[in-house]
């Protein structure tokens, strides 16, 4: 597999991600896909498999109205891809927040094999525990 095509997945990937289709995420999914968010976002840690990304997804989005990751800086090197870039989330009382990120993504055969992310998690954390204060628990 050409590099071109590591982009691709990594594009079809956010894609699918901004439009919130667990199925197109999870049909680039390896199926021992590693996810790891660090600990100290929500629901961070590792996800193993398919179906633990897809529940680390679904839990994350209940407390977005729109997510956008905006048009990231892509860096490929092999089978990997960096995406760096802004996202902008509208919460659901309302509020829009900005949060810098990078994502390394790993391509196997196709498929995300890996994925790490970096980010502020003090941000984040405040932007979800405002919306549970908002809405009770978001995740009702």
């Amino acid at each position: 597999m050409i590099e071109g095509e590591h982009e691709g997945i990594v594009r079809g990937f956010l894609t699918a991600s901004r439009a919130r289709d667990l199925d197109a995420c999870a049909a680039l999914l390896a199926p021992d896909v590693d996810w790891h968010v660090p600990s100290g976002f929500p629901f961070g840690g590792h996800h193993t498999g398919v179906d633990a990304v897809r529940g680390y997804l679904t839990d994350l989005w209940v407390f977005f109205d729109d997510v956008d990751l905006g048009a990231p800086e892509l860096h490929v090197a092999g089978a990997s891809v960096m995406a760096i870039g802004t996202v902008t989330v509208v919460t659901l009382n309302g509020k829009r927040h900005e949060l810098e990120y990078a994502q390394l993504f790993a391509i196997e055969d196709g498929l995300i094999a890996t994925y790490r992310e970096r980010g502020d998690a003090g941000r984040m954390v405040k932007v979800v525990s405002a919306e549970m204060a908002f809405d009770g628990d978001a995740r009702r």
